[in-house]
């Protein structure tokens, strides 16, 4: 596995899973479904639980997060956007610092 970028933080390092926000969803989506099924009698509406864990699973349960700050947004190390977060180029804007309050002598 390739080394990515955190676009949120700067991390350099392997990306983690998300499983217990996977999980959290899919929870979420089954006891939502069963309720509104339960309370309006509709039954064929528990469905929509298992077929979203469904496509959650085959197309999105793989998701990366970065270990440090838990954003999703990790690009690859070599690759161009990784590079402008490792190496921020001539007249990108810079992270602010307040100078105003520095103790007086420096």
């Amino acid at each position: 596995m390739t080394d990515k970028v955190c676009k949120g933080c700067g991390y350099v390092g392997h990306a983690i899973d998300d499983d217990y926000s996977s999980f959290m969803m899919d929870l979420f989506a089954w006891l939502l479904w069963f309720a509104i099924g339960g309370i309006t009698g509709i039954f064929p509406l528990v469905l929509v639980g298992p077929a979203f864990s469904l496509v959650h699973f085959i197309f999105f349960f793989r998701d990366k997060k970065c270990p440090k700050c838990g954003n999703l947004d990790m690009v690859g190390l070599h690759s161009e956007s990784g590079r402008h977060v490792i190496e921020p180029h001539e007249g990108s804007p810079q992270p602010w610092s307040d100078t105003r309050h520095q103790p007086i002598g420096h």
